[in-house]
């Protein structure tokens, strides 16, 4: 069974119940041969302006053994010195990041899960905070593995963010609840109840303590909450006509605007102020709810995986206007390993080099120009 079809069976399993929703497993062998990028791009173009954007990719390292089977998810610190990568294993491995190249040997395994691991996130620089297909979380030592909190939850948690800003982490479960925790004690310290799957979360700081929460649902619906009276407070909510799945959420608040990805191949690009749609980056076949873009440092590019091989590159033009304007990208044809589509492109923090995961487990290291 591929990857692709597991995660969408997996989807179907939470729109039916979420006391039965499993993700079914089977094994995966990884073959990685050397990866090759092809001259081949096709130029960006507005509908009705044109802009130029030329990006090349080169060839840095393989890492043989990379995961085993598909990476669900992956998290870098803050320092970018440590990647965590969690999948369907029921692993989660860390390693360590040396001017902008992957140690093969893993520096911790966490085993403690049962499972497979959904999400996956660095809470403080060397702290973890991760979750599985049962209702808990782990906060972990990244270093020695060594377990800190164990903290119960109501149903299984789909996704995680964390906010280095206000040092606060959220939580989206699939019975629709939405749990805030500070970094000090992990203690829950918000809650919201949104009555759908929520399949991703964003929380960013505007100011020293003005939060803001944004919330992707199964059916495609876009919740904004800011805080008030300490608690989570509704401010909008905003949805596509068809019900699709959100799989990924990105704040950019220098440019006040997020980008969402959707399970029907598209990347939508809101404002933070009314959530009025700007522009959408289209053109790229993504691998159903498995596919997560990531932006570079200075938020120029964003950068996502196509399930037909290759990966998108789109500039970040985030131009108000009153019509929303469809963008698309370059694509850059390479594999991995020759035939298997790209899931994760990580872009490795305060390096020029991007980390190519595919639905293999199996992972290259390239430098990017542009």
């Amino acid at each position: 069974m591929s990857s692709t079809v597991e995660r969408r069976k997996s989807t179907q399993l939470m729109k039916k119940s979420s006391s039965d929703a499993k993700i079914h497993k089977s094994k995966s062998m990884i073959n990685i041969v050397k990866p090759v990028t092809m001259s081949k791009q096709a130029p960006g173009t507005f509908k009705e302006d044109k802009y130029d954007l030329k990006v090349t990719l080169s060839a840095q390292q393989q890492l043989n053994n990379f995961h085993k089977g598909m990476v669900w998810d992956y998290s870098f610190n803050i320092d970018g010195t440590l990647l965590a990568t969690a999948g369907k294993d029921g692993k989660i491995m860390v390693w360590e990041i040396v001017d902008g190249l992957v140690k093969k040997e893993v520096k911790t395994i966490f085993t403690k899960h049962t499972g497979e691991i959904v999400s996956v996130i660095f809470i403080e620089n060397n702290i973890i905070c991760s979750s599985s297909t049962t209702k808990e979380l782990f906060v972990w030592n990244a270093i020695n593995g060594e377990q800190i909190k164990t903290i119960s939850i109501d149903d299984v948690c789909l996704c995680l963010k964390y906010c280095k800003e206000n040092k606060r982490f959220i939580a989206g479960l699939l019975n629709g609840q939405v749990f805030c925790y500070n970094t000090d004690k992990y203690e829950q310290i918000r809650e919201y109840d949104v009555h759908c799957a929520v399949t991703a979360v964003e929380i960013y700081c505007e100011g020293e303590e003005a939060t803001g929460y944004i919330v992707g649902t199964l059916e495609g619906t876009i919740l904004a909450l800011y805080d008030y009276d300490d608690k989570m407070q509704l401010v909008k909510t905003s949805s596509l006509k068809e019900d699709i799945l959100i799989s990924s959420i990105i704040v950019n608040v220098k440019d006040r605007i997020c980008y969402i990805t959707y399970a029907n191949n598209k990347v939508i690009i809101y404002t933070l102020i009314d959530f009025d749609m700007i522009s959408r980056y289209k053109g790229m076949t993504t691998n159903c709810s498995s596919i997560t873009p990531s932006l570079n440092d200075d938020m120029t590019l964003l950068f996502i995986a196509s399930k037909e091989g290759g990966i998108f590159v789109f500039p970040n033009m985030p131009v108000i206007s009153k019509k929303s304007i469809d963008i698309f990208g370059v694509k850059l044809n390479l594999f991995v390993t020759d035939g298997k589509p790209i899931v994760h492109v990580c872009y490795i923090p305060k390096t020029s080099n991007i980390l190519l995961i595919d639905c293999d487990g199996s992972a290259s290291i390239f430098t990017l120009k542009y």
